[in-house]
């Protein structure tokens, strides 16, 4: 019988290649919007629709990725808390919730950024 590969090699390897890029679009889209929403306020937000598209497609993104997280690396997704708020948020995108969205962005994406980043950090140091 075969052991499984490690290293760049094999399914546990892309297995785990997978968790990093799930986890760095999350990363990647959250930072972007809050270099995005950084000094703006829900006024700045509600006037301006180039801003809402960018934001909501981001939220987007995160939301796909911990969802492709949460799918595949469940015992990693278990160790991001505030994962399921931007997953119940992504069918929501688009559709008047600028409220909603907003109390995420400011309550609850910068400490998804950090959990996330954190276990960033950890899969960059396995």
């Amino acid at each position: 019988m075969t052991e499984p590969k490690m290293g760049f090699e094999g399914q546990a390897a892309q297995q785990q290649a997978g968790l990093g890029d799930f986890l760095w679009e999350a990363h990647s889209a959250g930072s972007r919007i809050l270099d995005f929403t950084s000094g703006r306020t829900f006024t700045d937000y509600e006037a301006h629709e180039v801003l809402r598209a960018a934001v909501e497609s981001m939220l987007g993104i995160v939301a796909a990725s911990l969802e492709d997280v949460q799918q595949y690396f469940p015992e990693e997704a278990a160790k991001i808390e505030h994962r399921s708020e931007a997953i119940a948020l992504r069918p929501r995108l688009g559709t008047g919730s600028d409220a909603e969205v907003w109390r995420f962005v400011e309550a609850s994406l910068p400490e998804l950024m950090g959990e996330v980043a954190a276990l960033l950090e950890d899969w960059h140091s396995a």
